[in-house]
């Protein structure tokens, strides 16, 4: 090999060793809730049809309790939500 052939190898050999490495996607991080709210995530059941999925977050505000819901796949129209003291519905 000629002088220059091993230079030019030597250099893009140095190059390619320098080249930054790929970092792997960030996962995102889960929110942070506030200490004073507790969170129940909701699941589709198996029952046939079932598909309603969220979060139902509960927050003692002056003496009493703020439930916040944020469900979707739910039928249109108006909804009552009553809580289990246990999964076992």
């Amino acid at each position: 090999m000629t002088f220059r052939l091993l230079l030019a190898l030597a250099f893009s050999l140095s190059l390619a060793a320098c080249a930054p490495e790929e970092e792997p996607p960030a996962t995102p991080e889960p929110p942070v809730e506030p200490a004073d709210v507790a969170t129940a995530t909701i699941q589709p059941t198996s029952a046939a049809g079932a598909t309603a999925e969220g979060t139902i977050r509960f927050r003692e505000v002056g003496g009493g309790l703020q439930i916040m819901v944020n469900l979707t796949g739910l039928a249109p129209g108006e909804h009552g939500v009553h809580i289990h003291e246990n999964a076992s519905c």
